[in-house]
């Protein structure tokens, strides 16, 4: 996963994708044929199964296509994950909502068992993170990012590294889970629905 910054006048800015393109791409693969498979199969596979294909293709589609674009400019923080919606948007963060700026040891989970990354961003008056760098960068580029950030903000005090959990839950990235927990759960009793027509036909 690739990340590029650049450091103006008092300018952070930075743009990273949400995945690797490569295993996107995979996913696609697998997918298609999985859809091919299941038009084969008869109408109800085909009925039942339209609302899962969309909802599929449109996670692949973003995960393919979307950016997240940080800019730390005039004391502001903003970021933006697009050009297709798939959470809130972020609201802006002023320097005077920034408690600190930080390295995290960040923990990425994956089949094979996951692994730590450093991770830049800000800690907000409320205690909520912002991370604000690529997962996976090396980390030395990870602290060059954390001192752009700073430089950009004007920030007085050192760059904290911290590990653990934040103090407080962005309550947002709990939303974004609900609601495609709430889709897939409608897919599934989409799928229901029409196997219970067909068998009643």
């Amino acid at each position: 996963m690739h990340g590029r910054a650049c450091i103006g006048m008092e300018i952070y800015s930075s743009e990273h994708r949400l995945a690797e393109r490569w295993k996107v791409l995979a996913v696609i693969g697998f997918y298609t044929v999985a859809t091919f498979a299941a038009v084969h199969e008869g109408p109800r596979e085909i009925i039942g199964g339209l609302p899962l294909f969309a909802l599929t293709g449109y996670g692949l589609a973003a995960a393919l296509r979307n950016r997240i674009r940080v800019l730390v400019k005039n004391g502001q923080i903003q970021v933006e994950n697009g050009p297709l919606p798939v959470e809130p948007p972020t609201p802006p963060v002023d320097r005077a909502q920034v408690a600190r700026v930080y390295v995290r040891h960040a923990y990425m989970p994956s089949r094979s068992g996951g692994g730590f990354y450093l991770a830049a961003g800000v800690e907000r008056t409320d205690g909520t993170w912002l991370d604000l760098s690529a997962p996976g960068l090396p980390d030395e580029m990870v602290w060059e990012q954390a001192r752009q950030i700073a430089r950009s903000l004007e920030w007085p005090r050192a760059i904290e590294e911290l590990r653990g959990r934040a103090p407080k839950t962005d309550p947002r990235g709990t939303r974004v889970v609900w609601y495609w927990a709430g889709a897939g759960l409608g897919v599934i009793l989409w799928g229901v629905a029409v196997h219970a027509v067909f068998v009643a036909l």
